[in-house]
């Protein structure tokens, strides 16, 4: 029964990366970069948690879904690749991500929620800056970068790229690499946890 919920699990939060990029970004896609980002403040609340969002996915402790649109701004940008153009020939810089992705599993992450963003390349892209606004995180309605670097996962087949550092407003803060779903056979992806000021 576990095993076909994983599976079941599995292929809702692969069916939610593929929707929650770009349609114009994710048409080039080849290789892929996925981040976890956990928002908390001094005292240790999820800043994340309670925010207005369509569920996607529901079962137990599970949950997931995309953020209201109109609380929201997200650009992804190539700052190694500047001039970086989509197929249809728009400048990728200037798209606006228009789903963000949030969830919640379990105990997992220390039972924090978390935003989910995912990027399809198709060259070999080890910078990206993450332009989010949003006040019910942040407190403000200030526009912040998270800037990200990235090496091509171990494997000569692989696709896949991790984070190795996380930089925000300038600060920066440790990565780690947690199972991409409460299954310790499953793959894993790059996790950060934003500590704010405020």
């Amino acid at each position: 029964m576990n095993r076909i919920f994983f599976r079941t699990m599995a292929l809702l939060i692969a069916a939610i990366f593929i929707f929650s990029c770009n349609k114009d970004d994710y048409s080039t896609a080849g290789f892929v970069h996925n981040l976890h980002i956990c928002v908390q403040d001094k005292s240790g609340n999820d800043r994340i948690a309670g925010i207005e969002a369509d569920t996607v996915y529901s079962e137990n402790d599970y949950w997931g879904g995309f953020i209201k649109e109109q609380l929201f701004s997200l650009y992804v940008t190539y700052p190694k690749n500047k001039n970086r153009m989509t197929f249809s020939g728009r400048p990728v810089d200037k798209i606006p991500r228009t789903r963000l992705e949030v969830a919640k599993w379990g105990d997992a992450l220390d039972n924090y929620h978390f935003l989910h963003i995912g990027t399809g390349t198709s060259t070999r892209i080890t910078e990206i800056a993450y332009k989010l606004t949003c006040p019910y995180i942040f407190g403000d309605n200030a526009e912040h970068t998270i800037t990200s670097y990235w090496k091509l996962r171990s494997g000569t087949s692989s696709l896949f790229y991790d984070c190795t550092r996380i930089k925000m407003d300038g600060k920066e803060f440790p990565v780690t690499q947690e199972p991409f779903f409460p299954n310790p056979k499953a793959d894993y992806v790059s996790t950060v946890r934003v500590v704010l000021d405020n």
